[in-house]
């Protein structure tokens, strides 16, 4: 397996404190996703689409744990990005942001102690990072991505993207890291289950 990441230099804030970010892909595609943020001395999983074990021994190569996760992100409900998120949550007492009607879709998340809802355009803050949702073309009830300001900088991070939207390009633009992911295969779309809006 390979981990792929980003750790920008390390650099002193104006209080005397070390700012850095690191953002590494820890699964990326149709057999899982799950993405590790870490900045400002908050760690965030977006999408958690492995089991929480495999999630678990992917942040121990680099060196964390997933006890050490102040949050779990959801972009959407498809498979390939929850599977790990009621196991993860539950065994280790993490707080998951998820959109309302992506946690009514999802069939098996079960019972989690620390839900905490928010609507696509919303912004939220954990810790010193401010986090804001945009919504994103996706067959998924309410797909998302999100921007994260942090004093180093923006992170982007917008998934299973079938169509750049002037919102998505707008929210995007002024990103220092930025982790897209996109397929587009003309024949799959053609022979495949696909609603016309996804075509």
């Amino acid at each position: 397996m390979a981990i792929l990441g980003y750790k920008s230099n390390a650099c002193w804030g104006s209080k005397g404190t070390l700012i850095s970010v690191r953002v590494c892909l820890l699964a990326s595609g149709s057999r899982g996703n799950a993405t590790l943020v870490e900045a400002d001395g908050c760690r965030l999983l977006i999408d958690a689409g492995l089991s929480a074990r495999e999630i678990d021994r992917r942040l121990r190569e680099i060196d964390l744990c997933a006890d050490d996760l102040d949050a779990v992100l959801v972009t959407h409900e498809h498979h390939d990005h929850v599977t790990g998120i009621g196991p993860l949550a539950r065994r280790h007492k993490t707080p998951v942001y998820i959109v309302p009607e992506t946690a009514a879709a999802i069939t098996r998340l079960g019972p989690i102690e620390d839900l905490r809802y928010f609507s696509a355009g919303e912004s939220f803050t954990l810790h010193n990072l401010e986090i804001t949702s945009f919504s994103t073309t996706h067959d998924a009830v309410d797909p998302v991505g999100f921007v994260i300001d942090s004093a180093e900088g923006r992170i982007g991070y917008a998934t299973d993207l079938g169509l750049s939207t002037r919102l998505v390009v707008n929210c995007l633009e002024r990103s220092r890291i930025l982790v897209l992911e996109t397929n587009h295969d003309e024949q799959m779309l053609i022979d495949g289950p696909y609603p016309w809006s996804v075509e």
